[in-house]
């Protein structure tokens, strides 16, 4: 079958040659016109007007389809339906075209051409169809739809010269059957190394002892394998993308080639150069690193450094996140330390490449055992744990023990638990009995000193509070109230009051316990008689169980209420009135009897 040149179509279709177009000997089937909308989604022209710019695929679509149908429409118009028809009617042909060429594998270095065979027995009206992977069409027939002159169609093989690496893949002869046939030639294209340093610049600088990896990345087919050199000495890295330094020394510095080869064309290689550069050294002063003084005493400690570049040497002190720099030279000097000085100071050396190396010195500062007893005195009941602590400190880390109030050492046991959390010092007495009642020593001492803090268990009840309120309701009585914390039942309350102005004696009252009480709270109210109106009182309670008297309460002023004497003047009025009736009513009822007779 003839295929006519696209131009040629278009530009006949410019001159309105509809005949010539149509004849026999130019014939289009409809499957060569859509061959030819395929082929212009490959071609950057049109209608024989070249294009500037080359358009999307989706505008070269659908220009294609706009000129398919304006074809069939100018033809159809031009010549009429009838006559178009016929001649594009075509004959059914049972012939079927068998290929005779085999499947190839093709390895070619880049730059040589190859050819893949589709050798047909008889094309007859069929087309030939190149194509690479599945959809990208290269030729139909003689019609060349690739632009790419190294790609050619000799006779029904496909030749490819110059070949380059993005050539490698798979091409597809297929012939236009129903279903087609196809025949498919592989090809893969070896092209010579080419090798890229890490970092681009080909330079890595390294502090002395640190561990660093040189790294190229190469291509080329087949992959190539990476040698490399370092002062005359070839070492073989295994996957080769990769050479270790471990510890780096300063001997280690110098260039390393690395080489990738691959037995296409001549190896490459690329060169990075290591420079081992020395950290700076730092000399504490003094040199054990450790300064031991006591409270009171100076400090002074010092480094030096060297190196090249020149270090600059900077402190940071306990507690500090930023290193400082001192004015006396590379010294830290303190006229009278405290334990606040103790702590890790850091010498640092930093040079101007921005490798640092430092050195601490431990500065120890000794004083003597300190005891803090956050409860000195501890209320408690029978029958229940108790748990007494000290907190210690001291510099060296004093040792601690308990005893009790007649010498004795307390070790852990049934009775006693002994518990220790850094400075913090616990006893825990379990069950207590009456004779756990007592005074207990924290003892404390390390190489400077020796001190001791007491605790005390006690039964006694806790200090009473006064609950009642401050202004009494009456003018010459006041019940007051208190509570007070007791684990044992209280027996009695001392309760003494007096005139606040006075500076006189107290009153003093006994008062018997009432069995008014919620847990170990009890409360007790008293009424106090025989007092002044508007006058203020202060009064104090202490509370007595069997194990003896609490400390005497704070003093609780109250204010008596005023005495209203217009309520007193109307009491007696009401009072003589009454009394003046009673004597008159005999009276009334004797004249009343009389006038009766």
């Amino acid at each position: 079958m003839f295929v006519p040149n696209l131009k040629e179509v278009f530009e006949l279709v410019v001159k309105k040659e509809y005949n010539t177009l149509i004849s026999k000997q130019n014939r289009l089937s409809f499957f060569t016109i859509n061959l030819f909308a395929t082929a212009l989604c490959k071609l950057p022209c049109a209608l024989s007007i070249c294009l500037h710019t080359a358009p999307t695929v989706n505008t070269l679509l659908h220009l294609v389809y706009r000129v398919f149908y304006q074809i069939s429409w100018i033809v159809r118009t031009k010549v009429g339906p009838t006559q178009f028809d016929d001649e594009l009617e075509e004959v059914p042909s049972t012939h079927i075209p068998h290929l005779l060429s085999t499947t190839t594998f093709v390895e070619a270095t880049i730059g040589e051409t190859v050819e893949f065979p589709c050798a047909v027995d008889d094309l007859g009206d069929f087309v030939l169809i190149w194509k690479k992977e599945k959809n990208n069409i290269l030729f139909a027939g003689e019609l060349r739809i690739i632009r790419d002159d190294r790609i050619k169609v000799d006779k029904t093989s496909l030749v490819i010269s110059n070949v380059h690496p993005k050539d490698s893949g798979e091409y597809i002869c297929q012939l236009s059957t129903n279903p087609p046939l196809e025949l498919s030639h592989s090809l893969d294209v070896l092209y010579p190394p080419s090798v890229k340093p890490h970092p681009k610049d080909g330079l890595i600088t390294v502090k002395e002892g640190e561990t660093v990896t040189l790294k190229c990345d190469s291509t080329g087919n087949p992959k190539p394998t990476i040698t490399w050199k370092h002062a005359g000495r070839h070492y073989d890295n295994g996957d080769g993308s990769s050479f270790h330094i471990s510890s780096a020394q300063i001997e280690d510095s110098g260039e390393y080639e690395c080489t990738a080869d691959n037995s296409v064309g001549d190896p490459a290689s690329a060169v990075i150069t290591v420079e081992v550069v020395s950290a700076p050294k730092v000399y504490p002063d003094p040199k054990s690193g450790l300064v031991v003084v006591k409270e009171g005493e100076p400090i002074e400690i010092g480094c030096e450094a060297t190196g090249d570049p020149t270090p600059v040497i900077s402190w940071k002190k306990p507690g500090l996140d930023k290193a400082i720099k001192v004015r006396e030279g590379n010294k830290i000097v303190i006229s009278e330390a405290d334990r606040t000085h103790a702590g890790s100071y850091e010498c640092i050396a930093n040079n101007s490449l921005g490798i640092s190396t430092s050195a601490i010195i431990r500065v120890q500062v000794l004083y003597a055992p300190e005891i803090e007893t956050p409860h000195p005195w501890i209320h408690a009941g029978e029958g229940t744990n108790v748990n007494i602590s000290c907190i210690v400190r001291g510099e060296p880390v004093p040792s601690m023990m308990w005893k009790k109030a007649d010498g004795q050492t307390i070790h852990n046991d049934d009775h006693y638990r002994v518990m220790s959390n850094g400075h913090h010092h616990t006893l825990e007495v379990l069950n207590l009995k009456e004779e756990d009642f007592g005074r207990y020593e924290c003892l404390a001492s390390n190489s400077l000193s020796s001190t001791s803090e007491n605790v005390h268990i006690i039964g006694t009840p806790q200090v009473p509070k006064f609950t009642s309120k401050p202004h009494g309701p009456q003018p010459t009585k006041y019940t007051i109230s208190w509570t007070v914390d007791s684990h044992t039942p209280v027996d009695e309350y001392s309760l003494m009051y007096r005139k606040k102005s006075s500076t006189g004696d107290w009153e003093s009252k006994t008062v018997p316990a009432s069995d008014t009480r919620e847990g170990n709270v009890h409360t007790q109210m008293f009424q106090l008689l025989d007092l002044e109106p508007a006058i203020s009182y202060e009064a104090v309670v202490t509370a007595r169980n069997k194990f003896g008297w609490s400390k005497q309460s704070d003093a609780f002023v109250f204010t008596t209420k005023k005495e209203d004497k217009n309520a007193d003047t109307m009491t007696s009025l009401s009072s003589t009135y009454a009394l003046s009736l009673i004597l008159l009513v005999p009276v009334a009822f004797v004249s009343f009897s009389r006038n009766l007779l």
